[in-house]
């Protein structure tokens, strides 16, 4: 079946979904579109359908034009646009033919994902400042006329040369954009309209290629299976989409490790001051008349047990990570293990008593490990801390317990098995939706935050 069409932009505009959520949407117009020709291997070379869009004056079209139309009788009513989509295969095509019109409402349905190809909105030659967001020079000492100038382009004698691809004033806009994961919110068959979540590139009548990235099908495999205490089957849960149908990044998740790594690195060399050394600071002897040089307290360097001029101090070893980067690298993690069929959902274990050989008895009926051996690495995410959980787990060899909002790439990625409470989901998907959420840090203890509380008012002694 065909998985692509042409449209052109009407505008942009708000609704209101099913929760009451303000949403932006862009309605695209995808016909009158009809089918002009088929291409297939034996005869192009390559399979693809060509479509036509919208209609244009007769007397516009060029003779060679006419004669390619005359086939699909298209001739009298020319389509304003024409474009190709390739395809990998002819045979799900169906009645699709030369002169046939193609309905929206049989290619897309409601909540289907799509990718949209435009051609963005010309801007003309612009300089540093509004094409790479610049923060151009001072206004004072001197720059008064240079505010938005870009500065200095490269260096001297050597390499002698300005390297490629610095970011100077030039052509802004019209490129071709691709915007992907766009969700379908309406069809209307009737009037060929196509209403799709979210912005998409281009002005106004500007043409788009809209691709059917996933279907409702995708939400079937996001179901999994919800086992209780026994190791049974009770339930069945939709895991989110934006969680664990994340766009895997191996490059993202390599440096979310190495930024956990290195924060978890500390320095431990370490020498004291002169300040920093505990002792007397009175003057050791008088100022003259000794013989030997003049020295204020035993804490000076010369001195044995003084403080150490210019000493060695722990080296800071920790790296700063962007939260939107932590936040997909998490997601990008649950992704894959997900896929791997490595994750498994829990109910009831918040009720489990403080016993380790119950957990262990739990990880045995799930068939995480078996009886009389070793288990692989097992990661237990909980909703909330739960000390029963805790203190049941640390006896148990391989096995980690977190929480939700300690969750870290690193940890995923080291385990072999995701153990995860349904608490521990909503959890996630809590966090999901707020805009910057803080869900990995990296806390060496659970130390609870000093809290500086008012001083008491000073009593008066009678």
């Amino acid at each position: 079946m065909l998985n692509a069409v042409i449209g052109t932009k009407i505008n942009q505009s708000q609704i209101f979904d099913q929760k009451g959520n303000l949403v932006p949407v862009t309605n695209i117009k995808t016909g009158p579109l009809r089918v002009v020709c088929v291409k297939n291997v034996q005869k192009d070379g390559y399979s693809a359908i060509q479509l036509g869009l919208g209609e244009r004056r007769a007397k516009t079209i060029s003779q060679a034009e006419r004669g390619h139309l005359k086939k699909p009788g298209l001739e009298k009513n020319p389509p304003r646009f024409l474009r190709e989509i390739r395809l990998s295969d002819l045979s799900n095509l169906g009645d699709l033919k030369p002169g046939t019109e193609v309905k929206i409402g049989e290619i897309f349905t409601v909540g289907d994902l799509v990718a949209v190809t435009g051609t963005s909105k010309g801007k003309g030659f612009q300089g540093g400042v509004k094409r790479h967001n610049f923060k151009g020079g001072p206004r004072t000492h001197g720059q008064s006329d240079r505010e938005r100038a870009p500065g200095s382009i490269g260096q001297t004698t050597t390499p002698g040369r300005v390297y490629k691809g610095k970011r100077m004033a030039g052509r802004m806009g019209n490129t071709r954009v691709r915007i992907e994961n766009l969700e379908v919110v309406a069809v209307d068959d009737e009037h060929n309209i196509l209403t799709i979540k979210g912005l998409v590139p281009g002005a106004r009548n500007g043409l788009l290629i809209i691709n059917k990235t996933s279907t409702k099908e995708t939400k079937s495999k996001l179901e999994t299976v919800v086992y209780n205490t026994e190791g049974k089957t009770v339930s069945k849960i939709l895991l989110p989409k934006e969680i664990f149908a994340a766009k895997s990044s191996p490059q993202i998740l390599a440096q979310a490790v190495r930024v956990y790594l290195a924060n978890q690195r500390s320095g431990t060399v370490s020498t004291k001051s002169r300040g920093q050394v505990t002792g007397s600071t009175r003057k050791i002897y008088r100022q003259k008349g000794t013989g030997r040089a003049r020295h204020g307290d035993i804490k000076a360097p010369i001195f044995v047990g003084g403080g150490v001029a210019h000493g060695p101090h722990p080296r800071d070893y920790s790296l700063e990570f962007p939260k939107k980067m932590k936040k997909l690298a998490l997601f990008a993690a649950l992704t894959d293990k997900f896929a791997e069929q490595k994750l498994f959902i829990m109910r009831g274990l918040d009720k489990l008593a403080i016993k380790s050989k119950k957990l262990n008895q739990v990880l045995a009926d799930v068939k995480l490990k078996e009886k009389g051996q070793k288990p692989n690495k097992i990661l237990l995410v909980t909703g909330n801390y739960n000390k029963n959980l805790y203190l049941s787990g640390r006896n148990i060899e391989n096995l980690t317990v977190r929480e939700a909002q300690l969750l870290n790439p690193y940890d995923i990625l080291s385990h072999s098995s995701l153990l995860m409470m349904e608490e521990a989901v909503e959890a996630l998907r809590h966090s999901a939706t707020v805009k910057t959420p803080d869900i990995i840090k990296t806390v060496k203890s659970r130390k609870k935050p000093s809290v500086k509380r008012p001083g008491k008012s000073p009593v008066k002694k009678i």
